[in-house]
């Protein structure tokens, strides 16, 4: 962390940098609800094609994550992370890989039937799926956004 006053990191700046990030959890936990108050229900074949969107959307993640840090040489992306603007498309990243993960450790979980029968598992399976999509989505349109800023020069 830069010990510069005007470069300081503050709760204030990392909320206004994580405005999105902070607006996906909140429509997550609205969608967790709404999967709670719905019987949605998925069979053996819909378990497996999640496993493989997730992996899939993993991939794609931490290849998105490559790109971002690939990027860090140029001296304009430099800037934008020594002043906090780039921690907005890590944590998006960082976030949607983890609840991807989370949602393909739950389909494995209920597939393999380590556990039966377990209602509220198969609704955070959704939720954590929905909310990684989500977050999947606001994570290209930042690649899109910050390969501008490098092509730009």
């Amino acid at each position: 962390m830069i010990n510069s006053e005007n470069n300081k990191l503050t709760i204030k700046k990392l909320l206004q940098l994580n405005c999105f990030n902070v607006s996906i959890i909140i429509i997550s936990i609205i969608v967790f609800f709404y999967i709670l108050n719905n019987n949605i229900i998925i069979n053996d074949n819909d378990r497996i094609n999640i496993i493989t969107i997730n992996a899939l959307l993993i991939g794609f993640l931490f290849t998105g994550l490559g790109i971002i840090i690939s990027g860090l040489e140029k001296d304009r992306i430099k800037r934008l992370n020594n002043n906090y603007y780039l921690d907005e498309f890590f944590y998006g990243i960082y976030i949607g890989v983890l609840f991807l993960c989370i949602s393909m450790i739950i389909s494995i979980i209920l597939f393999i039937k380590l556990i039966v029968n377990c209602c509220i598992l198969k609704h955070f399976e959704l939720s954590f799926l929905i909310s990684g999509m989500l977050y999947f989505l606001k994570s290209v349109y930042s690649l899109f956004t910050l390969t501008e800023k490098i092509r730009k020069k």
